[in-house]
């Protein structure tokens, strides 16, 4: 009920922040904040990943919820998209595209060790960087180009080109499941 709400809005302004932090802050002050999600054996890291599992599972179970609604009324397909947008949405999919934004960039940080917590703690719980960038880049995508300053516009577009790199040198589970699966016939 109602302290779930205001803890999903406390999330939400959280990771407005931070991200808000990331894209606007360079150099040096940038070090500091990274060096926040390290310090204390990673624990902040390891609650931007918890919100990570926390809010890809709302938001899936709400879109599994939808689509099981919209068959029921048996819903045109615009009216069935609408419905799982709202429904992602209430579920919490802007705080999970801006926790993602902020694991981005953790993951790209030139700190290995930050890199590879990222990485690991998305291996475990059956995600990638594919899927974390996916969310981020919705979100990016999502601002007007009106509505971005130079600054915040050269940091995505930085932390994209990083992110694109990273992503060249890894797989998804899925891939490496599919190649093992290739092999093997």
């Amino acid at each position: 009920g109602e302290k779930k709400a205001a803890q999903r809005q406390h999330d939400e302004h959280c990771a407005s922040v931070l991200s808000t932090l990331f894209h606007q802050l360079s150099g040096d002050r940038r070090l500091r904040l990274l060096g926040k999600l390290a310090e204390d054996d990673m624990s902040k890291l390891q609650k931007l990943l918890q919100l990570h599992r926390t809010y890809a599972a709302a938001v899936e179970a709400a879109e599994v919820a939808a689509a099981r609604e919209s068959d029921a009324e048996e819903e045109d397909e615009a009216d069935a998209e609408e419905r799982a947008y709202l429904a992602r949405m209430e579920a919490g999919s802007y705080t999970l595209q801006l926790v993602d934004v902020c694991l981005c960039y953790a993951a790209t940080a030139k700190n290995k060790q930050l890199r590879q917590q990222v990485l690991h703690g998305l291996y475990e719980d059956g995600f990638s960087l594919h899927d974390i960038w996916a969310n981020a880049f919705d979100h990016i995508k999502s601002f007007g180009i009106d509505t971005v300053d130079a600054v915040q516009r050269k940091q995505t577009e930085e932390l994209g080109k990083e992110v694109e790199k990273l992503l060249q040198k890894y797989t998804t589970v899925k891939e490496e499941g599919a190649d093992a699966e290739a092999e093997q016939e």
